[in-house]
């Protein structure tokens, strides 16, 4: 039996995996400094620790700068307006010269996993797997991420004789990520908050991130507390107790509601330097939305948490493009939500196969993936909109976040420039007068 076991240790030994997250094609890429495949990086951390030789294509981290590199792929027609759409991240020519130094090294990859963290970005993944099928014609191609798991039928459909799997990880779930796998190293981490029930556990992982000099960082779960705010709380006063050096940012996915004061004093002495508020409102098409919670818990993190007012510290996402959406009220809301918080995001609802909205209103989305992306607003015609008008709300939420001597300007207030704009806008009074030059013989 000692025998078989080490045959078998022997053999993982000398199995060659590489992990790659694609390029990807979109007329935006947002998030662009703070995208990471958590899930392919846990894929590796527990291929490392079954003794396999790994290495890494993280196609979105920048080869220099903090910028990810964008070349403008084509465009896309969208009622009257055409849009640019980009290839963000490596070139095609990048990864080709990734994979001649590996060839280079005489390392060739016996299995390759390949993830796609948008449905969307379907595209880019088919032309990455058609690569490196070419470049290493004799490696087992294995798809996941959410590609795979939510359009398994046209995954195999566009990407013929690739294996769909979700098995591995789903073992690596509880797995800390492993950034030894950059040969750069990022200048930010996320990490799971509840990969582990054990304060300790995840704090070791960010120590341990710490050492290899990262020093921003921010959760990744969908919710943040979620379910057990007592296992965040615990986590902030270990960063405290340690008094680890760190920034931490919300990005999207604290809700307002979740607030007290004591989490926000954790909070802020544990780090956070920038929160993006979760929009956690139910997608009722006829409400405007009660912003209680959110004038509550701005006046918890003015008040308790050392927040500036008006800046960049605090911003407010607002869904918009969801089906049934009444214009107006979002108008309204985002309006609202700019003078109780300072600051406004739009965050465009993606259509996402599988859930109960999507199978409701199927019907009245485009069948082809890549349009299905929530930037081009595929419900607009529905909602009894266009296109501009998403442009225009656009434009509102800049015009919402320009800034006055440093601060945005709060439009909804009671000093006398804001009330003097206001009937500005109300009655067009900065509409310049139409000249008439009448002839000389009439003068």
């Amino acid at each position: 039996m000692m025998k078989r076991k080490s045959l078998k240790k022997q053999h993982t030994q000398q199995q060659r995996i590489l992990l790659v997250s694609p390029p990807v094609y979109d007329i935006r890429l947002d998030w662009a400094r703070w995208h990471q495949p958590l899930g392919l990086l846990q894929v590796g951390s527990l291929l490392l620790e079954r003794g396999y030789g790994v290495r890494l294509f993280d196609c979105l981290q920048p080869l220099q700068g903090k910028r990810v590199q964008r070349k403008k792929l084509d465009s896309v027609s969208v009622e009257n307006h055409e849009l640019a759409r980009w290839h963000f991240g490596w070139s095609w020519e990048q990864i080709e010269d990734k994979i001649e130094d590996l060839k280079e090294e005489k390392w060739k990859p016996d299995v390759i996993y390949v993830t796609c963290m948008m449905t969307f970005w379907w595209e880019s993944t088919r032309d990455l797997v058609r690569l490196v099928r070419k470049r290493f014609p004799k490696a087992r191609i294995i798809l996941g991420g959410v590609y795979a798991s939510l359009c398994p039928n046209h995954a195999r459909q566009q990407l013929r004789g690739v294996r769909l799997d979700s098995t591995i990880g789903k073992k690596a779930k509880t797995e800390a990520t492993d950034l030894s796998l950059y040969e750069r190293m990022p200048h930010f981490s996320g990490v799971l908050l509840n990969r582990s029930r054990s304060a300790n556990q995840i704090v070791k992982e960010i120590e341990a991130k710490i050492a290899l000099g990262v020093r921003e960082f921010a959760f990744f779960d969908d919710e943040i507390p979620g379910k057990n705010p007592k296992h965040f709380e615990g986590v902030l006063d270990l960063i405290i107790q340690k008094g680890l050096d760190i920034k931490l940012r919300a990005l999207g996915n604290l809700s307002p509601k979740a607030l007290t004061q004591n989490l926000v004093i954790k909070m802020r002495e544990a780090g956070y330097r920038q929160i993006f508020l979760h929009d956690d409102r139910a997608l009722d098409p006829d409400a405007k939305g009660d912003l209680s919670a959110y004038e509550r818990g701005i006046e918890l993190l003015l008040t308790h948490g050392g927040y500036k007012p008006r800046t960049e510290d605090i911003t407010a996402m607002v869904l918009v493009g969801y089906p049934s959406e009444n214009l107006d009220h979002t108008v309204e809301r985002l309006t609202r939500l700019a003078h109780i918080v300072g600051s406004v995001n739009l965050v465009p609802f993606q259509p996402t196969p599988g859930t109960d909205i999507y199978q409701r209103y199927e019907k009245h989305l485009p069948p082809e993936l890549e349009k299905q992306n929530g930037k081009l607003f595929p419900f607009a015609k529905f909602n009894g909109a266009s296109f501009s008008d998403y442009q225009e709300l656009t434009r509102l939420a800049a015009l919402l976040n320009s800034k006055y001597r440093s601060t945005t300007f709060d439009f909804l207030g009671d000093d006398q420039i804001a009330q003097m704009v206001r009937y500005s806008i109300a009655n067009e009074t900065w509409k310049p007068k139409l000249r008439v030059t009448l002839p000389l013989a009439t003068r």
